[in-house]
């Protein structure tokens, strides 16, 4: 299948992104005529203390695509022009310790319609820390963002997705709700362009939340798979909000099971 979705030139990528989103359609209507959402657990009205909201159930062709570990000087502009070029809104899991090395980047995503949420001061495990340790971190990276006068976000996503009770109950006290995603790129472990896109556009459904990175490395195959994605979502009719956003027009939270 990989063979198929190797873009080679312009008409070629463009062919990809329509076989991709019709393999997307044509998945998700068997899905619905058996009277499932694979990939998405039941929703619950209320999420339980400790879950971590991986999708939204909504109605509208809306989903969410999120990006950590920045802002990067060279990856977060890059990924604002695909952004922009669609007419589409990210939400960025920043770093505090990256705001504070580029903080007109940090005022950029929110100039430009996107949203910036809290990821940590620097990119630590939380899993297996004190429950001091862990509030220190998520509020000294809070501490950054308010400095620059940015909106607060009340979403907090956990560095490598690893919490434990202890990390989420100490969050969750601060008045964070807990984010992971479960449409995955993958693109931490550098597959080609296609392939992440691919990945994105077999699970992507209205309520996905959905992940990338624009730091913590060589991002550029990142780039061109998100215009790639940016591509599908539109063949399927579905658009890009930020996560705030999909939150509040959806009906419930959909938790994972940690």
């Amino acid at each position: 299948m990989v063979w198929l979705i190797r873009r080679r030139e312009a008409f070629v990528g463009m062919a990809t992104v329509l076989l991709i989103a019709a393999g997307a359609l044509a998945v998700t209507a068997s899905r619905t005529r058996a009277g499932g959402r694979s990939g998405l657990r039941p929703a619950l009205s209320k999420l339980p203390q400790g879950r971590v909201i991986t999708a939204v159930q909504t109605q509208a062709p809306e989903v969410a695509i999120t990006f950590d570990d920045g802002p990067d000087p060279t990856y977060t502009p890059a990924v604002l022009g695909v952004l922009r070029r669609f007419g589409a809104v990210g939400t960025f899991f920043v770093l505090g310790s990256q705001v504070e090395r580029f903080p007109s980047l940090a005022q950029r995503l929110v100039a430009e319609g996107s949203q910036v949420c809290n990821h940590g001061y620097a990119h630590e495990r939380l899993r297996g820390r004190s429950a001091a340790f862990v509030r220190a971190n998520v509020a000294r990276a809070a501490r950054v963002l308010a400095r620059l006068g940015l909106p607060h976000c009340n979403l907090f996503r956990f560095p490598y997705f690893l919490s434990d009770t202890t990390a989420r109950t100490a969050v969750l006290a601060m008045g964070y709700r807990i984010v992971a995603a479960g449409c995955d790129s993958s693109d931490y472990q550098m597959p080609p362009a296609a392939a992440m896109a691919q990945r994105v556009l077999h699970c992507v459904r209205p309520g996905a939340i959905i992940l990338f990175h624009d730091a913590g490395g060589n991002r550029r195959r990142t780039v061109e798979a998100l215009r790639l994605v940016l591509e599908g979502l539109r063949a399927l009719h579905l658009q890009p909000v930020t996560l705030g956003q999909l939150l509040e027009s959806g009906a419930a939270s959909v938790p994972s099971s940690a």
